[in-house]
């Protein structure tokens, strides 16, 4: 064959074999674009520790079937011991609140104490990773769920559960707390209620400055200041809680009022039992600041600038 020939024909074979092989990576490329990943949280064999794993499905795929691969990735894992009797009869989708329902045979009821909350904490963690979806209600044969106390446990977001849930679980503790959120036109707070996870070693005040600064899932509420504000300490002492509050706190809000970022702090805080009065210190570079530029000293609970109670709790 003529040398000349056998290049050219060479160079052919080159030429397409570069093109298949452009095309096969370009389409593996692709296919991880179409694909979003989650992390996958469940109990472990005891029921009373979370794990986790990575797990990735169709980015195009309806709410409905990617809620139904991640509660088949909570099920289906060699580390844990899912009791048969816990299984979902159904789950619904409200696109208008963004909430998922998940309903649950009368074998949920088998489950009771940390390891149900545990339970409850990973299926929540997990699919409120699906963009669409931001608060999760439970329900049994239809009845919405309960805790021991018989109070319905209502719709839980990102906030319900905290970020070490599972690590400090000697000393978990459930509370129903109320919480003052920003109206939407920033002049005024509402008092809504929520079921809060702590452990011991965080404390019940701090997850509640924790909370207020997530947004809330009510649309028509806002947080009073973000979680970049630095509140640099919080300790209680003789019905007294005490904040530290960095500067920035007060000079970095957007379109609320400085009445309104302060009560959102004070009059939460002072829900909790025990505590009367909330003392704020203000500080500038890192020293207390004495310019009379910001609010500082006790406080005491403010209802004037509170516009409406929608927790359902007594005051």
């Amino acid at each position: 064959m003529n040398s000349s020939l056998l290049k050219k024909e060479n160079f052919i074979l080159l030429l397409i074999f570069s093109i298949v092989l452009s095309f096969n990576l370009s389409a593996c490329g692709n296919s991880k674009k179409d694909e979003t990943k989650y992390t996958v949280y469940y109990p472990d064999y005891s029921g009373e520790s979370m794990l986790s794993k990575e797990t990735s499905y169709a980015a195009d795929a309806s709410t409905k079937k990617t809620v139904d691969f991640l509660i088949s990735q909570i099920k289906d894992n060699d580390e844990m011991a899912l009791p048969d009797e816990i299984e979902i009869k159904s789950t619904s989708f409200n696109k208008k609140k963004h909430e998922l329902g998940i309903n649950f045979t009368s074998g949920y009821r088998s489950l009771n104490g940390y390891k149900e909350t545990v339970l409850r904490a990973a299926i929540v963690k997990t699919v409120l990773q699906v963009k669409e979806i931001k608060t999760v209600s439970f329900s049994i044969d239809g009845q919405a769920l309960t805790d021991s106390n018989g109070t319905v446990v209502g719709a839980m977001s990102q906030d319900t559960f905290i970020e070490d849930f599972g690590k400090d679980q000697a000393a978990l503790i459930t509370k129903r707390v109320k919480l003052y959120y920003a109206y939407q036109d920033g002049k005024s707070l509402v008092a809504v209620s929520r079921t809060l996870h702590y452990g011991s070693s965080t404390g019940l005040e701090q997850t509640v400055v924790n909370t207020l600064s997530k947004a809330p899932y009510e649309g028509d509420l806002r947080t009073a200041f973000s979680d970049s504000s630095k509140i640099l300490n919080v300790s209680v002492s003789d019905g007294i809680c005490f904040l530290d509050i960095d500067s920035s706190f007060f000079t970095d809000m957007a379109d609320v009022s400085q009445d309104v970022a302060l009560y959102s702090l004070v009059n939460s805080l002072t829900e909790i039992d025990g505590i009367n009065k909330v003392s704020i210190t203000v500080y500038t570079g890192g020293t207390p600041d004495t310019s009379d530029a910001f609010p500082t000293g006790n406080f005491e609970k403010n209802t004037d600038i509170v516009s409406a109670d929608e927790s359902g709790m007594s005051n």
